[in-house]
């Protein structure tokens, strides 16, 4: 074994560590060990996250629900933070009726060998098979971003008050013009559509706004 050096709580800690693979292996008595453990800490530290969100990703998709939130203060600022687990909300799908295991074991297990993709802000997300990666990768988020409620509250009140010339004419004071394009669906089923069209635009709108400095 060799001799390291790791920070811990803000001291410097020496500690001994396997030297070479073959040392790992027969320490633990089997060959393959060292490689197991491996695999085991890589899952634990991104793919089983990955995955678990691969999982809310279908049930939300199939059943339409969202995971529950509660709004907490922070820094003077109040947001909104999950108000049940993953596993709960998974329950909950399964439950509403509007989704079966088999429904959701199939299309886990598809995404996950095969990979997916999603359209964020009219881009195509391409998101690879879940795998464990030894670079230690910064994990991005495989869910389809929500658009916040405010946003959405926003977008009612827009449609309700004005047209799409008003609209448009509104959100190309602060975005490019080829992409402050609102056009409304005109049938019922085009409400939910509608509304969350004009949200991302507004939430375009408010970041571009803010990148400019102006409050």
């Amino acid at each position: 074994m060799k001799e390291v050096i790791r920070d811990v709580l803000d001291l410097k800690v020496p500690m001994l560590i396997y030297e070479t693979v073959d040392e790992g292996d027969k320490a633990a008595g089997r060959v393959g060990a060292v490689l197991d453990e491996c695999n085991t800490n890589l899952m634990y530290r991104g793919a089983n996250a990955d995955a678990r969100d691969l999982i809310v990703t279908v049930a939300m998709e199939v059943t339409k629900l969202e995971l529950k939130t509660k709004t907490v203060k922070k820094a003077d600022k109040e947001v909104q933070v999950p108000d049940e687990t993953e596993q709960e909300f998974v329950e909950r799908a399964l439950a509403s009726g509007k989704l079966t295991k088999d429904v959701l074991q199939t299309e886990v297990e598809r995404r996950a060998r095969n990979g997916w993709s999603y359209q964020d802000d009219g881009a195509t997300v391409t998101v690879p098979p879940i795998a464990v990666d030894i670079k230690g990768r910064e994990r991005k988020p495989t869910r389809p971003p929500k658009l916040a409620q405010e946003f959405k509250t926003a977008a009612e009140s827009l449609l309700g008050q004005y047209d799409d010339v008003k609209i448009n004419t509104t959100l190309k004071k602060y975005l490019p013009a080829e992409k402050a394009v609102f056009k409304r669906g005109t049938t019922p089923a085009d409400k939910e559509k509608n509304v969350e069209g004009l949200g991302w635009l507004i939430r375009d709108y408010q970041k571009a706004k803010l990148a400019q400095g102006v409050l």
